[in-house]
């Protein structure tokens, strides 16, 4: 028998997933979340197929994955994804256990490194609405920057010698000249 299997962990395509998994094994054999996955372990067993659009779908976090395959496979589950059928261990399947594990451990270092990031965009996110501001502080620009600015913009000193009279790089100077032109665009435009 073929049962399929999802976790709603990546809502952006969770719906496409649905809908193909579906089409594979039916909306009755169709299990989604933790709640599904233990009702999933009462029907499933030995000789079934069980289909994943992605491995990673499998669990939402690694150690859970390593459970969940482990105890599925230990039943004589056969597997089937989606996307890429060299994870498979049924139909479409490579039988070579050490080829589809280190694919496995590659798809577990894939979803720490996502839940990683998850885990560091929400906290940017929390800290972003709690008013907090990533990135370096913008530098003021010194008392006699006006003065180089207006000196070098003349052509009358090069950029150079205006950024060394205030004691800033090159670089430093002239991204400096540029915000600072915007700035008097923007002024002028009110």
């Amino acid at each position: 028998m073929r049962f399929g299997f999802i976790t709603d962990f990546l809502m952006e395509n969770s719906d496409h997933k649905k809908t193909l998994l579906m089409e594979e094994v039916g909306a009755d054999h169709l299990y989604a979340n933790n709640a599904g996955y233990e009702e999933l372990l009462t029907k499933i067993s030995d000789g079934d197929t069980l289909v994943l659009y992605q491995i990673h779908d499998l669990a939402s976090d690694w150690k859970d994955f390593v459970t969940r395959w482990h105890r599925l496979y230990e039943m004589g589950v056969q597997f089937k994804v989606i996307v890429d059928d060299f994870f498979s261990t049924g139909e479409y399947a490579t039988d070579d256990q050490e080829d589809i594990m280190i694919h496995i451990a590659e798809a577990g270092y894939e979803m720490n490194n996502f839940y990683l990031n998850q885990k560091k965009i929400s906290g940017m996110k929390k800290a972003k609405a709690n008013g907090v501001k990533f990135g370096r502080r913008k530098v003021k620009n010194p008392e006699n920057f006006e003065k180089y600015y207006y000196l070098w913009k003349a052509k009358k000193l090069p950029i150079k010698e205006a950024a060394a009279a205030i004691g800033m790089n090159t670089s430093t100077f002239f991204r400096h000249c540029r915000e600072y032109t915007e700035q008097l665009e923007m002024q002028n435009k009110n």
